[in-house]
């Protein structure tokens, strides 16, 4: 079904972001796992640069909470060869940092009852005066949609969350006058909701649990309100719907700890075996990506540069420039005194804040020196990575370019 029951869409600030899945953010068992069961070039390569759209998109369950029987099945070298057993951890690590960035960066969508289905709406709704007397709201049919998340929430279908709301007449006031009642399919009517608990003006979220004695909740739910005071009343509005609850997506799961972690060494890759092949094919569509990311360059009709990823850097690292990327751009956000010149007059001078570098998998471009508080540099025909070095003052934002 999805972490949220009607899909995800970008916050407003993460709209055409992009992002990077960083392992340095994972629990400690998953990075026990990266270190004692994977090839940590072939992580690399897995990982990278991921658009917050398609993660939203997505809308995947959140990744389950690892046991001692998962990391056996990851780490099994022995039944089922080294590379099962990465593709199965990489799998489960880029499915937990993607949802992580879901937490972070995607909102559930509201839900919105579809037209005919999950409310009863009423207007100057009357309930007779006699005690135990009913008057019948209809049958309301329940979407397929609420179904599941009820299903969900209890197998057995004997749990529903719905919203129930009033406007009073003149003068009333709200009490324990009634009870809307659903009937199941045995016949008998059950209670749901007492008057009491609705909302006036503003329908309210409740919960109910009926009795496993019961049969399940139909999808087809017949409702009625039984007097229980011998108070006759007249409500301008009268709501009930069945509801899918809040719009919020499960948290991560807590990774327990591990003990008696297997112990077993990185495969050693050489000219023959499978490891390296898939390195080197990794390599290859990296290689090949840039080389369409120059044709498209090439053949652009626009001077107009948009912003397909950016990343706060500081110190020195390494990132996979982004498919489609033109150019970068590099914003020095913070500045240290050791930035600019001695040289007398205002403004000072900005001096070298540190400096990049263009990769192409088998080696590096001559350094190009940050001068200026606002970098900007083409990208190299054959750059698939840029590297930086800025000085220990210094925070900036890179921006990749398409």
């Amino acid at each position: 079904m999805g972490a949220c029951p009607n899909g995800a869409v970008p916050d407003a600030a993460s709209a055409g972001l992009a992002a990077v899945l960083d392992i340095t953010r994972l629990p400690q068992p998953l990075t026990d796992i990266l270190e004692q069961t994977l090839h940590l070039p072939l992580v690399s390569y897995y990982l990278g640069v991921v658009d917050i759209a398609d993660i939203c998109r997505e809308n995947a369950d959140p990744p389950p909470a690892l046991d001692q029987l998962a990391v056996s099945i990851m780490s099994d070298y022995v039944s089922k060869g080294p590379v099962i057993g990465s593709v199965n951890a990489l799998a489960y690590i880029r499915n937990y940092l993607r949802y992580q960035l879901f937490l972070q960066h995607c909102v559930c969508n509201a839900f919105t009852p579809p037209p005919g289905a999950d409310c009863f709406h009423g207007v100057n709704v009357v309930v007779p005066q006699p005690l135990n007397s009913t008057v019948s709201l209809g049958t309301v049919v329940i979407s397929d949609a609420t179904m599941d998340v009820f299903r969900t929430l209890d197998p057995t279908l004997h749990t529903i969350i719905f919203t129930a709301g009033l406007t009073l007449a003149a003068g009333d006031t709200l009490t324990h006058s009634w009870d809307l009642e659903m009937q199941f399919s045995n016949g008998q009517w059950v209670g749901v909701v007492a008057e009491s608990a609705f909302g006036v003006g503003t329908p309210v979220r409740r919960q109910a649990n009926f009795s496993a004695g019961l049969p399940p909740i139909s999808k087809n739910a017949p409702l009625r309100i039984r007097n229980v005071a011998a108070r006759g009343h007249t409500y301008p509005t009268l709501d009930f719907c069945f509801d899918q609850g809040q719009a919020v997506a499960p948290p991560l799961p807590v990774q327990p700890p591990l003990p008696g972690l297997p112990t077993i060494p990185p495969p050693v890759c050489d000219t023959t075996d499978l490891c390296s092949i898939v390195l080197e094919i990794a390599r290859s569509l990296t290689r090949v990506a840039a080389q369409v990311s120059d044709i498209q360059a090439s053949i652009g009709s626009t001077d107009e540069f948009v912003t397909l990823g950016s990343q706060t850097i500081f110190g020195t690292g390494e990132l996979p420039v982004v498919v489609g990327t033109r150019a970068v751009s590099i914003e020095l956000t913070t500045l240290g005194p050791g930035v600019f010149t001695s040289a007398l007059g205002n403004p000072r001078g900005l001096m070298r804040a540190g400096s990049i570098r263009w990769g192409d998998g088998t080696g590096f471009s001559k350094r190009q020196f940050i001068d200026a508080e606002d970098f900007t540099r083409l990208r190299p025909q054959g750059a698939i990575t840029i590297t930086w070095q800025l000085i220990n003052e210094c925070v900036g934002v890179l921006r990749f370019l398409g």
